[in-house]
């Protein structure tokens, strides 16, 4: 990928420092394995993992703030991806929906989309979509990426998997932008455009059934548990060479725990009430302390504290 970093790369990672890891989550899944999958049981083949999602999913909608977990901001990149992918190990840009950017001059970034992206309803990932999540961005100034028009002065289609982005003479930011093009997760415009003229506060669009570019297929959601499916005709597969590994992925809700029932907190009350006082740092004795719920003070002297 040509001129990625640039010139401005300090900037830049200053800025990207925001995105975290968590967007290379999805390639992340495909490097356990092969995906063929022929001796292993259904059990095998599901990754369960858990404390992305508290509690009941409110709604998959990406431009939402209470999005659920994976479809909210910074996430692991299932179901809606991004242009880029930031790699923090070395402060790059990786491939993601677009498979380059150029700098024709400091105030261009050109960004050539994947040839063979396509969203999970077959249709292709096209400039127009790109165009179109980041007008959206403009015209409602509340969503996630909206800040991103700081830095713009405008999104413009060269043709059908090239989007020229323009760097705002007044606030041009190099860095920046490219933080924006690894946060802001593209939108199909093919359903977007309807959704949005039907649901002027688009934000409190639920999107129960979320149509994306990515590897996985939201398959059942509720209260206790998010079960996602692999999308076998994922685009992604032609370029990594081979689908995630897990055919399903299961995230049970973090409030499903099981608390600690009443006799394991008198038990521990009882143990630490019962034990000899413990010696602290300074060789000194300090008590222990009280037991939730329990009316005993904790003590300590005036030399302990000076420990």
């Amino acid at each position: 990928m040509s001129d990625v970093n640039g010139t401005s790369r300090r900037h830049f990672l200053a800025g990207a420092a925001l995105v975290g890891g968590a967007v290379v989550g999805a390639s992340a899944l495909a490097a356990c394995g092969d995906d063929s999958g022929d001796k292993l049981t259904e059990r095998q083949q599901t990754l369960f993992i858990a404390g992305f999602q508290w509690g009941p999913p409110p709604n998959f909608n990406p431009t939402s703030p209470t999005a659920a977990w994976p479809t909210a901001a910074d996430q692991m990149q299932l179901i809606y991806e991004t242009l880029f992918q930031f790699d923090i190990l070395d402060g790059s840009l990786k491939p993601g929906l677009a498979a380059s950017m150029s700098t024709p001059d400091p105030m261009t970034m050109v960004v050539k989309l994947q040839p063979d992206a396509k969203w999970q309803d077959g249709k292709p990932v096209s400039a127009d979509d790109v165009v179109y999540t980041f007008d959206l961005g403009k015209r409602i100034t509340t969503l996630y990426y909206s800040p991103a028009w700081e830095y713009l002065a405008s999104v413009e289609k060269t043709d059908d998997k090239t989007v020229a982005f323009k760097l705002s003479p007044e606030r041009a930011n190099p860095g920046m932008t490219k933080t924006n093009l690894c946060q802001t997760y593209i939108l199909p415009s093919h359903l977007w455009k309807d959704i949005e003229s039907q649901n002027p506060k688009i934000a409190e669009y639920t999107n129960d059934k979320p149509v994306g570019s990515g590897p996985y297929k939201l398959d059942s959601s509720n209260a206790q548990q998010l079960v996602f499916t692999r999308y076998d005709e994922y685009w992604g597969k032609g370029v990594r060479g081979k689908l995630a590994v897990p055919k399903k992925i299961v995230h049970r809700s973090s409030r499903t725990t099981r608390p600690a029932t009443s006799r394991s907190s008198a038990t521990r009350s009882t143990s630490c009430s019962s034990s000899p006082p413990r010696s602290g740092r300074c060789g000194r004795r300090r008590s222990c302390p009280s037991a939730p719920g329990s009316t005993r003070s904790r003590t300590t002297s005036p030399a302990a504290r000076r420990c």
